[in-house]
This record gives structure tokens, C-alpha cells and sequence, in this order.
């Protein structure tokens, strides 16, 4: 196994100390160099695309890396320096970095970064047939060409973590670690905030949460996370907050113990331990008397005593059927608001039926006098209908001679009436169309319409009285 994993280590070193491709006399080619072959899990690795050229380039640009197994970010100072003069067997290249990517391994194993596409825009020579005719035109001799080129591929040699400790914070890099507060001196039930800040640099963005190790007598909130951080060429670099919110309950004197976090050290190829330095808090007494605080104390207790009682499982049931039985009775009451209001409005139309009919009628005897003969009698007809759909509680539209005869029969309304409105109608109708004096028609249609809802109305009243 362990010639295995060295013969693996010296093959990469080979495969990365030479440069140069297969097609060397290439006007530009690009290489693509890691910083290290050989790392453990999660230790950051520097990759870098550097540009082999002899022509000028114009243009060039390609996508960030598909990378597997890697977590990759761009430093945030990820500027191109200046071209350099680099010799390679006797050959001269203008030189550049092009752009470079911090990579985390995320697993172990040998991890392959493949070829890149570049496409670009270089200026090369001119290979003419015919260069009298291109001094003639004005050519220089050179042009613009556009073009793909592929970079190497390399690969990175992933090595495991050793065997890690139980109390590990995940962390892969070099950090320090700070503890303090934002008051030593409080009074009891009052808040303090514990700070706990890691400097450094590694992969921040696996670190577990520090563990605190405060007695009974103090309540902990989780923390609020904050990181102030940049990516460099080393990978993330910065600090991380954890600020936590903690209340002292008894008055004395408290000692913070020491924060810990465990990492690996990547420089030192080991697992480091370090700690924060104790800190002392003291806790006075509340501005409340010792025998306020106690009754206070005592109703919390039996205030906490209640809520669990109400909560237990027996009384939720309790609960959940009183408030069915609540939104039962909102239900009925809403619906018997909304039957009570139905009664009243039928009630308040039927009692302006003969008013609204008469308003009607008045309109009518003006269109005897204007003698507007079609309108008169569409006037009396609707005047007619809808008294009587006011009066029978029925919407117009399921009004006919029938059912009104119907329905006046069943309220014990005698022959006579029932056949004077009845009438009334027809009459309206076969007067529209009747020949001879159309003012003597429409006077006779006027009187029968008018005598046959003053009668209904009067029997209606009559029927009312004798009920009460």
C-alpha cells in the first residue's frame, strides 16, 4: 500500500513539473499548475491557468472550472499581472498568470482537474501568395484570428484526515481563538453577551458551533454567526463571531471556563488543541427585595405549574372541544342574524308593496295624458307584477297568472278578488291592442288595475287584523 501511494506521489511530480504539451510549437498554449500534488481533506489548493505565448493576444476568457470532488472559489484580488519573458528549451514565451481558483477537497483519492476551453483573439502573421499585392493594399501582414485553446490537466493526490479526536471543530488550517464579554458586572436575570471570535485561516465555513460548559445557574441561547472573511490565494482568510446571549439567575461569583477548539494544523500535518484564557463575572443582587423576588419567583412557578396543567393531554381535548363548540354557536348565531334579517326584508317589502304600487300608478295616469299608449300599458303590467311579487314573498321571474291564482287561493283570498287581478292582466294585455278610443282603453285598463290591488290590499289588512 505504501509503495503504491508513493509511486502515485512521484508520477504527479513528474506530471507536474513538465509543462510543456504534446504540440510545443503552438503560438499560445496554457498550462494549468497547482500549488501542491500531495494535501490532506479539506487543506486548500491553489490552482493556477498560466499563458505560454508568442503572438499578442487580444482576447481571452473561459468558464470557471467543472471540478469534482473540489469546492471552488475565486480569490477576491484576482488580478492578471504583466506579461514576463520565460525561456523553455531555447524557445522564448511571454508568460502571464491568467486566472487562479482556490480548491477544497471535499473527499480523498487522486482528483483530476481536466482541460479548460480558452477562446480568444491573437494577432498573428499574415501568409500571403502574393506580397506585392499586399503592399499595394495597405496590409500589413498581420491579422486577427480567432481561436479555441485547451489547457493541460493535472491532478491532486487527496490524502485522509488521521484519526480524528472526539472533540474535532471540523476545521482544516491554521487559528487562534478568543473568548470575552460585554459586561462583567451584572445584576441577576440580566442579559450579558459572550463573544467567542476565531481568527486565521482554513475552511471557516465547516466549523461546528463551540460547545459552552456554564453551570445550571446560567440560561444559554443559541448564538448569532457572523464572519467578517476574504479569499485569498490561501484560501478563506478572516474571523468568525459567535456571540451568545447568556442570563445569570443567582447573584455570586462566576468563572466563564475556557473556550477549546480542536483543528487540524495543515502546516504542521497534526491536530492542535487551544484555549481561550477564563473569565470572571459577577452577579449581583436584583434591585427587587429579597421577598418581591421571592413572590415573584413563586408565581412563575405557579404560573409555569398552570400552563402545563392546561397543555396536559387530557385538557387539550377539553380545549379543542370548547373551541368546536365556540365556532358551532358563532355558526348558528351568524345564521340565525342572517334568517332574522331575510324575515325583515320581506316583511319591510311586502308592507311597501302597495306604496312602491301606487308610485307606479301615478306614473301611469301621466302616460294617459301624454297618451303614450305601449308605454301606459308596459307600465301597468310591470306595476301588477311586481306588487304581487312583493306581496307573495316570489321573485318576478317565477311569477305566472297560475302560480298568482295559486297562491291567492291558498291565503283564503275569495273568488271575486282573485278574479279582479287576474283580469286586470288580461285586460292589460288585450287593451294594448284593442281598437277604438285608446284613451277610453287605457282609462278602463287604469281603473281595473287600481280597483284590483286596492281590494287585495284591503283584504290582506282585513286578514292581518283578525291573526292578532
Amino acid at each position: 500500500m505504501m509503495i503504491r501511494f508513493i509511486f502515485s506521489v512521484l508520477l504527479m511530480t513528474l506530471c507536474h513539473l513538465s509543462v510543456f504539451p504534446s504540440d510545443i510549437d503552438n503560438d499560445l498554449w496554457i498550462n494549468a499548475e497547482t500549488d501542491k500534488t500531495v494535501v490532506y481533506e479539506q487543506e486548500p489548493v491553489l490552482l493556477s491557468y498560466k499563458v505560454y505565448s508568442t503572438v499578442d493576444i487580444i482576447q481571452l476568457s473561459a468558464n470557471q472550472p467543472d471540478l469534482k470532488g473540489f469546492l471552488i472559489v475565486e480569490p477576491e484580488q484576482n488580478e492578471r499581472g504583466q506579461f514576463k519573458k520565460e525561456k523553455k528549451d531555447g524557445k522564448e514565451y511571454k508568460t502571464v498568470v491568467w486566472s487562479q481558483y482556490v480548491l477544497y477537497p471535499q473527499t480523498t483519492g487522486t482528483l483530476e482537474i481536466p482541460n479548460v476551453d480558452f477562446s480568444g483573439t491573437v494577432v498573428k502573421e499574415k501568409h500571403s501568395n502574393d506580397p506585392i499585392q499586399d503592399f499595394f493594399d495597405g496590409n500589413d501582414g498581420f491579422e486577427e484570428v480567432e481561436e479555441v485553446f485547451h489547457s493541460t490537466n493535472c491532478s491532486v493526490m487527496v490524502k485522509p484526515l488521521p484519526d480524528k479526536p472526539s472533540d474535532f471543530s471540523g476545521g482544516v488550517g491554521s487559528f487562534a481563538i478568543v473568548q470575552s464579554l460585554d459586561k462583567f458586572q451584572v445584576n441577576e436575570d440580566e442579559p450579558v453577551t459572550l463573544r467567542i471570535m476565531i481568527t486565521g485561516t482554513g475552511n471557516f465555513k465547516l466549523l461546528k458551533t463551540p460547545k459552552l460548559k456554564l453551570s445550571s445557574n446560567f440560561e444559554t441561547y443559541e448564538p448569532k454567526v457572523t464572519d467578517s472573511l476574504t479569499i485569498t490565494e490561501k484560501g478563506y482568510e478572516g474571523k468568525r463571531f459567535y456571540d451568545f446571549v447568556i442570563v445569570p439567575h443567582n447573584r455570586g461569583e462566576y468563572t466563564i471556563p475556557p473556550a477549546k477548539l480542536t483543528y487540524f494544523d495543515v502546516t504542521e500535518k497534526s491536530y492542535k488543541t487551544i484555549n481561550t484564557e477564563p473569565l470572571e463575572l459577577t452577579v449581583n443582587k436584583s434591585d427587587m427585595s429579597d421577598n418581591s423576588s421571592d413572590t415573584l419567583k413563586i408565581r412563575e412557578k405557579e404560573d409555569r405549574s398552570f400552563i402545563r396543567r392546561v397543555f396536559s393531554v387530557p385538557y387539550i381535548f377539553i380545549l379543542l372541544g370548547a373551541i368546536v363548540l365556540l365556532l358551532c354557536a358563532a355558526f348558528l348565531f351568524r345564521r340565525y342574524k342572517k334568517v332574522k334579517r331575510n324575515k325583515v326584508i320581506q316583511r319591510e317589502k311586502m308592507e311597501m308593496a302597495a306604496n312602491v304600487a301606487e308610485e307606479r300608478l301615478r306614473k301611469a295616469k301621466l302616460l294617459i295624458q301624454e297618451d303614450k299608449h305601449e308605454e301606459f300599458y308596459d307600465e301597468i303590467l310591470h306595476t301588477l307584477w311586481e306588487y304581487m311579487a312583493n306581496r307573495l314573498k316570489m321573485p318576478s321571474v317565477d311569477l305566472s297568472a297560475e302560480k298568482i291564482q295559486a297562491r291567492l287561493e291558498s291565503m283564503n283570498l275569495d273568488n271575486h278578488t282573485i278574479e279582479l287581478f287576474t283580469s286586470a292582466i288580461n285586460e292589460c294585455e288585450y287593451e294594448r291592442y284593442a281598437p277604438g278610443d285608446s284613451a277610453g282603453n287605457m282609462r278602463k285598463t287604469y281603473d281595473s288595475a287600481y280597483n284590483a290591488i286596492l281590494v287585495i290590499e284591503r283584504t290582506y289588512r282585513e286578514t292581518s287584523m283578525k291573526k292578532c
